[in-house]
């Protein structure tokens, strides 16, 4: 008993630090610049941390909850980073604190991911057939998900195929990038699809991805839009096109979240019920 008492004390530790480590590694990477806004992103961040830390030691929490304190933290974090020009080219890019927020957000939901894959599985051997797969595949998935946003590994792909096709710069060129991203969340629907079966068990739970989802087709839309070709082209404006592409841009990263936060809070439902179906 006492071996188990100090496994889940372990187990609470790793859970409330995780997210602070993640966030404190990706604040240290850009440190002259975040101190430029006296570091009071991290008030927010911390407050993600730590709720998130909190809903995986306790998962009866309230989720609605948690995705209002998400959603709310995340808007200050993109609040002060355009206040205090806490970016290096345009309000949103990869390394202000938004993006580090998004960062946090995808390694929590591969930790979620993987936390119901271990409470489904219960002491069962890994099979490849099994539907309860999927859950392992998630967290995998999230895991890439999280490196990419770091990395930028789409774009790198997209550079490949632009140099290693030899096409000529175009619209489509210029928006390869977004195509693979919304691959990326056809590819996680199929996957859903594929083990609905065990999917089905969490009705909630496929609410809340499906929103999710449609949020992310949203947002993939509104990247493809985020260029000054389009919206001379196809909006039709002229003046000031490039501030209104910015501006696009600026409301698909944080679409971009909200869809993370969806993503989280449907994981945490099913994270829920798993925990309130083992004490039955």
């Amino acid at each position: 008993m006492q071996h188990t008492q100090s496994d889940t004390n372990k187990r609470s530790a790793v859970d409330f630090l995780v997210l602070p480590a993640i966030m404190a590694v990706l604040t240290a990477e850009h440190f002259s610049m975040y101190l430029s806004g006296y570091m009071l992103h991290l008030l927010p961040q911390a407050l993600i941390a730590l709720t998130i830390g909190y809903a995986w030691r306790r998962p009866a929490t309230s989720v609605a909850r948690l995705f209002a304190v998400v959603i709310g933290s995340m808007l200050a974090v993109a609040a002060l980073e355009v206040t205090f020009n806490l970016y290096k080219r345009v309000p949103f890019d990869e390394r202000g604190p938004l993006t580090a927020t998004s960062i946090m957000l995808l390694a929590a939901c591969g930790i979620t991911a993987a936390k119901i894959y271990r409470r489904r599985m219960a002491g069962e051997r890994f099979s490849i057939t099994s539907d309860k797969l999927i859950w392992l595949l998630m967290a995998v998935g999230f895991a890439f998900l999280t490196v990419d946003e770091k990395t930028l590994i789409h774009e790198g792909v997209d550079r490949m195929i632009y140099r290693g096709s030899g096409m000529q710069h175009s619209a489509f060129t210029e928006r390869i990038d977004d195509f693979i991203v919304l691959g990326y969340a056809f590819i996680g629907m199929f996957s859903l699809y594929w083990y609905r079966r065990e999917i089905l068990r969490f009705k909630k739970t496929i609410t809340v991805l499906a929103a999710g989802f449609v949020v992310m087709v949203i947002h993939s839309g509104l990247d493809m839009a985020g260029r000054p070709d389009f919206v001379i082209n196809v909006l039709h404006i002229t003046e000031n096109a490039t501030q209104i592409a910015h501006g696009i841009d600026m409301a698909e990263e944080i679409l971009k979240l909200t869809a993370e936060t969806c993503f989280l809070s449907g994981l945490m439902l099913a994270l829920k019920d798993c925990t309130t179906a083992a004490r039955k």
